[in-house]
């Protein structure tokens, strides 16, 4: 359980990232493609860095987990496949990082 949410935070954090290969289907010339990538690949850096800082402070990621899944369901509430297909697992991954930090002295592995 205490690997369970860093693990799945790792494969979002991938899973976001796979959409900004989007930005070659655009068109347009070598160097607008590249900073459309870039641009992109922001979400992922962002949910990289609160995987790194979440590793040992589980309440962070689940107050960011959470604010961003109700931030994401506000803004696409229309389209109910998309708010399932990412807000879903930020609300997944927000509880499973609230169950290690309630019973983090008992999930957590000697030494961690």
């Amino acid at each position: 359980m205490y690997w369970l949410p860093r693990i799945l935070s790792v494969l979002f954090t991938c899973f976001i990232g796979m959409f900004a290969l989007d930005a070659f289907s655009e068109g347009g010339g070598f160097w607008t493609m590249l900073l459309g990538f870039g641009v992109h690949l922001i979400p992922m850096f962002v949910l990289a860095l609160l995987t790194v800082i979440s590793w040992k402070r589980e309440w962070i990621a689940v107050v960011v987990y959470t604010v961003l899944a109700a931030a994401y369901w506000t803004n696409f509430s229309a389209k109910p496949l998309w708010v399932l297909t990412i807000a879903g697992p930020m609300i997944l991954l927000a509880a499973l990082y609230l169950v290690g930090w309630l019973f983090r002295r008992n999930l957590r592995p000697a030494g961690a």
